[in-house]
């Protein structure tokens, strides 16, 4: 017996020849694990995160990042920030102009901070003696650029 006849028994399928087997075979699978699948405990809904191996309620978020955005460009009347964050991104990667305020305009460095800061957004974003600089200016934010 072959193992696409077992399972189509156990899916209850019927069939007689090669050809309609070769079909039922993904059907039967289908059927099968639509059967089984129902019956598995799915995880809480929390966006991006997955459930540490060993425990029992630890949660561990997995990193969704957006590249080189800014975070406080408006799109249909809400800052990039917010519009990320509600599709899941918890992380910016870079920013588009940090911390050089004169590609953006005075204080852009500072509002950038605080609207990833009130949404929960980490940011890895610069390493050179001026990111470094603007960090430790502001302190503050130590727990949102974390790299």
């Amino acid at each position: 017996m072959l193992v696409s006849d077992g399972l189509l028994r156990i899916a209850g399928i019927r069939c007689a020849g090669e050809a309609p087997r070769l079909l039922a075979l993904p059907v039967a699978l289908f059927v099968v694990l639509a059967i089984a699948l129902p019956s598995v405990e799915p995880l809480a809904a929390q966006p991006n995160s997955i459930t540490r191996a060993g425990s029992d309620n630890s949660r561990m978020i997995y990193p969704v990042g957006v590249w080189l955005q800014d975070p406080i460009r408006t799109r249909n009347g809400v800052i990039n920030a917010v519009n990320y964050k509600n599709i899941g991104v918890n992380m910016f990667i870079g920013l588009w102009g940090w911390p050089d305020e004169s590609v953006k305009y005075p204080g852009y460095d500072l509002q950038a901070a605080q609207a990833l800061q009130a949404n929960g957004i980490k940011v890895i974003a610069g390493s050179d003696q001026t990111a470094v600089t603007w960090n430790n200016a502001n302190p503050q934010y130590a727990s949102t650029f974390i790299g």
